[in-house]
């Protein structure tokens, strides 16, 4: 049998503001429309003994009232040492939320993109599903589990394209640690119904720091894990 397992772990030190938006952390709010734009971007380069630079900018936008919750965000990363292009991935998120103060939530979510880094030509999922307020949600504290069903579009470098109905599952939660000063993580898997042997998750940690309303800074940790067996 043939076992191809990709394990990453990225760790960057990201700066960014609220190019636009409002306060959304507290919770009176919430009856009237809200928005903000998130945009953070790290970048280094290193001559000398090795030559290397990267960048890696990220986009978030939000939009939230009492009757529904949409996140959409983008990712990029690429990394180029002595000319050779270690890291070209990009990654785009989209979900809504229904009535997201209830305590069973209705969910819609995509997620796509490509990952040169550990050899995905592209996937694409979308799906539905139901999601459950383990912690009363508010703005800036909560805990969620949710379970969806959808259909995964998924190509590994040089293998067969793979179509086929999937689950998935992910936990989200975000709670403050003081007074600008918030931890937020995620954790989510995909299972293909086709072929048991694809599936995958990846998990976000994240501590954020906002010095004024609109700059801040993070400390943000990824792990990304895809596994297929062929025989």
């Amino acid at each position: 049998s043939f076992v191809m397992k990709i394990y990453i772990v990225l760790t960057l030190f990201l700066c960014q503001g609220i190019i636009f938006g409002q306060d959304i952390s507290d919770s009176t709010k919430k009856d009237s429309l809200t928005h903000q734009l998130i945009i953070g971007v790290v970048g280094r380069h290193q001559s000398g003994n090795l030559n290397q630079y990267s960048i890696m900018p990220h986009a978030d936008l939000i939009l939230t009232d009492s009757s529904f919750f949409f996140d959409a965000g983008i990712a990029y990363q690429f990394i180029n040492v002595e000319g050779y292009k270690v890291v070209d991935d990009l990654w785009g998120t989209a979900y809504i939320q229904a009535n997201p103060y209830k305590t069973l939530i209705p969910l819609l979510y995509t997620l796509g993109g490509y990952a040169h880094s550990y050899s995905i030509d592209h996937s694409m999922y979308a799906g539905a599903g139901i999601g459950l307020n383990v912690i009363k949600n508010t703005f800036e504290k909560y805990l969620q589990f949710h379970v969806m069903m959808g259909y995964l579009n998924l190509q590994f470098v040089g293998d067969d394209l793979h179509q086929a109905p999937s689950s998935g599952a992910f936990l989200r939660t975000q709670f403050p640690i003081k007074e600008n000063l918030s931890f937020k993580a995620e954790i989510s898997t995909y299972h293909s119904f086709k072929d048991h042997n694809i599936w995958g998750g990846g998990s976000l940690a994240q501590i954020q720091y906002f010095i004024t309303k609109t700059i801040g800074v993070s400390i943000e940790n990824q792990l990304y894990y895809n596994h297929k067996q062929r025989r």
